[in-house]
């Protein structure tokens, strides 16, 4: 998509395919040539703000593009794990103390959240049926190094350096938790390695750290402008049509495999300044 860079895998040792993934040909050709035995399907669009005016290329690429690759893992049939990344928007909007549990009933407020619940009612379908050995993530918000900053975290952390003001939504109340991309990729990594085939893992930070989005703000401007006062770094403006107030999930099934988010907050975000200070400079 719009948002990856093949720059982001300079020195790496990978070998990279640029294609739609609705090519099904192509890729099943890939997964034969390389023998490919494990799929992690991150892909998908991802940025919420844009399901509300191209809704469609959300169900173009996050629905059809998970069904044409089951489809040519199904036609392959050699794989051992198709891991499939989701998102903790499907279950829509938290109104209580509970935290959500990987059994808890699909409820998607957004266009976005609702395409990343049909695309796992295909991987289960193909699963169930079709003998694709599937296992499926629900993560909070990850940000991190090199993430496309159309995100909240990158895209303030931009405009402070280049000395813009952080456009806020609404009043900046919504709350939302945060897991650095090193944490994310463990977490992957755990469950590819100890996770069992049919299950769904929620991957989430502490529910104590959740922040609102004006307390992001105001910990950026400190880290990046620490003589100046917050509010002359932010502009509000109009609130998203809907904007789920916070999703907060239980990660038990996943601690038990041993894993536990291991970067603070604050960490990550130094991290995270260094990268786009570097990059700007």
């Amino acid at each position: 998509t719009y948002c990856a860079s093949l720059g982001n895998v300079d020195g790496v040792p990978v070998t990279s395919f640029p294609l739609d993934l609705q090519e099904t040909e192509k890729v099943l050709d890939i997964l034969t040539v390389y023998h490919v035995d494990t799929i992690v399907h991150f892909a998908a669009q991802s940025h919420v703000d844009h399901c509300f005016g191209d809704p469609l290329c959300f169900t173009q690429d996050n629905v059809c593009g998970t069904h044409a690759l089951l489809e040519a893992a199904k036609r392959y049939g050699q794989l051992q794990r198709f891991l499939h990344v989701s998102t903790d928007e499907v279950y829509g909007e938290t109104v209580t103390d509970r935290l959500f549990v990987e059994n808890d009933a699909l409820r998607p407020t957004t266009v976005y959240a609702a395409t990343k619940a049909a695309a796992e009612m295909l991987v289960h379908s193909y699963m169930q049926s079709l003998s694709v050995p599937a296992m499926m993530v629900r993560g909070n918000n990850v940000f991190g190094p090199r993430q496309f900053p159309e995100k909240v975290i990158p895209r303030f952390i931009v405009a402070l350096l280049k000395g813009e003001p952080c456009t806020v939504h609404g009043k900046g109340k919504t709350r939302r938790n945060f897991l650095f991309v090193e944490d994310m990729c463990s977490a992957v990594w755990t469950i590819l390695q100890h996770g069992s085939i049919g299950e769904v893992y929620n991957v989430g930070a502490d529910p104590a750290e959740e922040r609102t989005v004006m307390d992001i703000v105001k910990t950026l401007v400190h880290m990046i402008h620490p003589a100046s006062r917050v509010e002359d770094h932010v502009v509000f403006v109009e609130d998203r049509p809907q904007n789920d107030f916070t999703y907060r999930v239980d990660s038990s099934r996943l601690h038990a495999l041993g894993w536990s988010p291991r970067t603070a907050f604050a960490d990550g975000l130094k991290q995270t300044i260094a990268f786009f200070r570097a990059s700007s400079s």
